[in-house]
């Protein structure tokens, strides 16, 4: 049992997600960090997808500290406000805190985010009110038009660190580039009609895909 749920604001295209609940402690901290008081002794998430885009919608961690419970332990002394939510992008990484909304109760309830990447995720317990990083590392605005195009589109972003890859709906790899303002225009003249997909990559890991239709 995955133990976590999932509500989808949107799809727009096939999307495959998968779960996996590890009943064994995950590791602990590489570095001392004074908001993180204690980590789940029982079990911890790994999420994968595809495509690899970061997802939206309401996701629920969910939890049961009652006694025999995976969770009892993790909150004995401690309220329900001091369970904060944990990610890792791979266990090359450390723990940091990610922003998610308590609901239920010191016995049983979930933690609620809106942003997912891949990686693992645990419990713990400590302060979420000196949370430094964004509910996701590595998510922006960005947004693209005209869309359906008969032949470009402009992508709009703040962030400048960044890679464009376009592919054909067979996945073959037609173009990347180098995002170097905070507009850039992407031809489509020289291809088909048909559908098209745009992968924003930043630090080798895809942070957003748009599907393109060419009229």
């Amino acid at each position: 049992e995955a133990n976590l749920s999932v509500q989808a604001d949107k799809v727009f295209d096939t999307a495959f997600i998968r779960i996996e609940n590890h009943l064994v402690a995950p590791d602990t901290l590489k570095n001392d960090n004074p908001d993180i008081y204690r980590i789940s002794d029982s079990h911890f998430w790994r999420i994968a997808y595809y495509p690899h885009a970061a997802l939206e919608g309401s996701f629920y961690f969910n939890y049961e500290a009652y006694e025999n419970n995976l969770d009892y332990n993790l909150v004995q002394g401690y309220t329900k406000d001091d369970i904060i939510l944990l990610y890792r992008q791979d266990a090359s990484k450390d723990w940091k805190i990610i922003q998610s909304t308590q609901r239920g109760t010191v016995a049983t309830g979930s933690l609620q985010t809106t942003k997912i990447l891949a990686g693992e995720y645990c419990l713990a317990i400590g302060n979420k009110e000196n949370i430094s990083i964004p509910a996701m590392e590595g998510i922006n605005n960005y947004s693209i038009y005209p869309n359906p195009t008969s032949d470009y589109v402009d992508l709009l972003t703040d962030d400048l660190n960044l890679e464009i890859h376009l592919f054909d709906a067979d996945g073959k790899l037609l173009l990347s580039s180098p995002i170097l303002s905070k507009s850039t225009r992407i031809s489509l003249k020289d291809y088909a009609k048909g559908i098209y997909i745009i992968k924003i990559v930043k630090d080798k890991q895809t942070v957003k895909y748009f599907k393109v239709v060419k009229i």
